[in-house]
């Protein structure tokens, strides 16, 4: 995942783009190469733009979208159609950087973060659930992280909708350390193997 900030439409914002891809006996049996790219306001977080590009297997799709925030409105390239959006819908990369941006001083373990997404060219209600602070071991060491159980959809990848989990650092940085997937076949872990321009120092315990 790398975040840049570069000017879209004469606005800057921040470009992120998120890529996944299976390695070694994983890629020969069932090859993933999704890329997941957002645009988004760097005052609000809201994005502008979304590209998605997923190879699994033998499924490929690619989806394009155009956010109006003034009219409330996204335009997909890939159903060229218009349709209606809450103010506050998210795509799924401007998503976590959201979660980053939540007051922790005021969060609660067993809150529930309800959010709106525009995935798959459908809007989807997002609930994350909030489950604590816990300690993580990574390559660098042991590092304090805000947990977080986003509620998926059950179906083609997950056998239910507890199958995801996030963990994010407690620090001024709140980067992703960890993410865990439970997939109908499998499951899939993602951990933090290299870090640099932070704005703040990491800290370990």
């Amino acid at each position: 995942m790398v975040v840049k900030q570069v000017k879209y439409k004469n606005n800057q914002v921040y470009h992120s783009v998120a890529q996944g891809k299976t390695i070694g006996l994983a890629e020969k049996l069932y090859s993933v190469k999704d890329v997941f790219e957002s645009y988004f306001d760097i005052h609000t977080g809201l994005p502008h733009k979304l590209i998605r590009d997923v190879k699994e297997g033998n499924y490929k799709k690619h989806e394009e979208a155009h956010f109006d925030r003034t009219k409330n409105t996204v335009y997909s390239m890939r159903l060229d159609t218009v349709v209606q959006v809450p103010p506050d819908i998210l795509d799924m990369v401007s998503l976590l950087y959201f979660i980053r941006s939540v007051n922790y001083d005021k969060i609660k373990t067993g809150d529930i973060i309800k959010t709106v997404t525009y995935f798959d060219d459908e809007i989807f209600p997002f609930e994350i659930r909030y489950k604590g602070k816990e300690d993580v071991r990574t390559k660098f060491g042991k590092i304090k992280c805000h947990r977080f159980d986003p509620v998926v959809q059950p179906g083609r990848m997950f056998e239910s909708e507890d199958d995801m989990q996030i963990w994010l650092t407690d620090d001024q940085n709140v980067i992703p350390v960890k993410v865990r997937f439970d997939l109908v076949v499998g499951s899939l872990r993602m951990e933090l193997d290299e870090y640099y321009n932070l704005k703040y120092p990491m800290e370990f315990k």
